[in-house]
């Protein structure tokens, strides 16, 4: 699914500079930003500022070109993500994702849009934020690193929900070091700053709910807030994970990283850049060098077996969004385990529109057959609601170390598709 493409796009639009005030605000936040890292900026990192127009006539048309993925929704559902109706079209839900942002980086103009008007704690924080995108952008090329790879048809979701990780979770690592000074941290420990992320990585929908009774809350934060609030309201649980969780997993990931240097942190940008979201939430593996197995299954073209069945999307799921699908369909209490131990996956979703019939092909790939053996009969439960209100014919097979699951079609068809499933290859990592 597009989810993770739609997520990364950068916004890029020709602006009007902010006052010289801010820009004097934005060298002195660059400055402490180099000196929290340790390496100069190339260059200064101008300050703009968007009209709620212009910015919302951006975005719309970023989203435009993102990749699209016919049926959405009957996509999303068949994979697990969602359980829900039909809602618009995607595209526009990730539009509202803007409501979310106070500011961005533009990795086209190679500028800081700063949104929101805030008080000057919570609009320095954002300054260190996106201006470290800038630094990462002079240094790494944001550009090439995620937005082109992202918006590439057919990219892998999971690789790309990785490189986000990486991303945000460098900028939210220093502007988490940043914030520890503004509370009179100058050269926060080790540990002070796994306390500061744990603190950052916190959150709840009803911790928000909470900040908004606050009466001592200043104006400007309090509508940013609501606003927030409301836009999630009416995005659908995955999209909003999607968004947030590369903010909460990204900064442990570069912390546990960071241990062995700077210098190793740039190897998520060059030398290695991490494969899949399974070594973020698990960065031994990282470290380790333990990728993903590659999985792919004969061509569908041309196969008697699919006459008649359309190809809507074909993707892989990862650890971290298994863990969305697990939550979604009812399992949020063993969510995570069922989810440990993967080591790849692919899915295939089809639609026979004659016979107004679906298809999901899916392969999955564990690290042990006790990891595939525990995700075998997870996905089994997790099967009982996914298709309570719309009874659909399923299978799941357990060999070894992977499993595969046949779902929708007919029962008499099972079998068939089944066995092609089976004929799917494997590239060892």
């Amino acid at each position: 699914m597009p989810a993770a493409a739609m997520i990364a796009v950068i916004a890029g639009l020709a602006v009007v500079l902010w006052p010289n005030a801010l820009e004097r605000q934005a060298r002195r936040i660059q400055a402490e930003v180099a000196e929290i890292r340790g390496r100069a900026f190339k260059s200064r990192v101008d300050v703009v500022r968007p009209s709620q127009q212009e910015w919302r006539a951006f975005i719309d048309d970023e989203m435009a070109k993102t990749p699209k993925v016919e049926r959405y929704w009957d996509v999303a559902r068949m994979v697990g993500v969602y359980r829900g109706p039909d809602l618009e079209a995607p595209e526009k839900i990730f539009a509202q994702l803007v409501n979310f942002a106070a500011g961005a980086y533009d990795a086209n103009t190679h500028r800081f849009l700063l949104v929101a008007d805030l008080p000057e704690m919570e609009q320095g924080v954002i300054f260190a934020h996106e201006l470290y995108h800038g630094f990462q952008d002079q240094h790494f090329d944001l550009k090439t690193y995620l937005l082109d790879v992202a918006l590439e048809p057919g990219a892998n979701a999971d690789l790309v929900q990785a490189r986000r990780a990486v991303v945000e979770g460098e900028a939210t690592y220093v502007d988490t070091i940043y914030q520890g000074r503004l509370a009179g941290i100058g050269r926060p420990t080790r540990e002070q700053v796994a306390a500061l992320i744990a603190v950052q990585g916190d959150w709840s929908p009803e911790r928000w709910e909470e900040a908004l009774l606050d009466p001592s809350l200043d104006a400007r934060v309090r509508a940013q807030l609501q606003q927030t609030i409301e836009t999630r309201k009416r995005l659908p649980g995955f999209l909003f994970e999607a968004l947030m969780s590369a903010y909460i997993d990204g900064p442990t990931f570069i912390h546990a990283i960071r241990a062995r240097g700077w210098s190793e942190v740039e190897k998520l940008y060059g030398e290695y850049p991490p494969r899949s979201t399974e070594q973020v939430l698990h960065p031994e593996k990282w470290f380790a060098r333990e990728e993903p197995s590659g999985i792919s299954w004969p061509a569908f073209d041309g196969n008697p077996l699919f006459s008649g069945w359309k190809l809507l999307d074909q993707n892989v799921i990862g650890e971290r969004a298994w863990q969305v699908v697990f939550r979604e369909q009812e399992l949020r209490e063993e969510a995570q385990a069922a989810a440990a131990g993967w080591n790849g996956d692919r899915y295939a979703v089809f639609v026979n529109e004659k016979a107004n019939a679906l298809l999901m092909l899916m392969y999955t790939s564990w690290d042990t057959p006790v990891d595939a053996g525990e995700f075998a009969a997870a996905y089994r439960r997790l099967l009982e609601t996914k298709h309570r209100d719309a009874p659909m014919p399923s299978r799941v097979e357990l060999h070894g170390n992977e499993v595969l699951i046949v779902e929708g079609a007919t029962a008499a068809s099972q079998d068939a598709f089944m066995e092609f499933n089976r004929r799917a290859t494997m590239a060892a990592r």
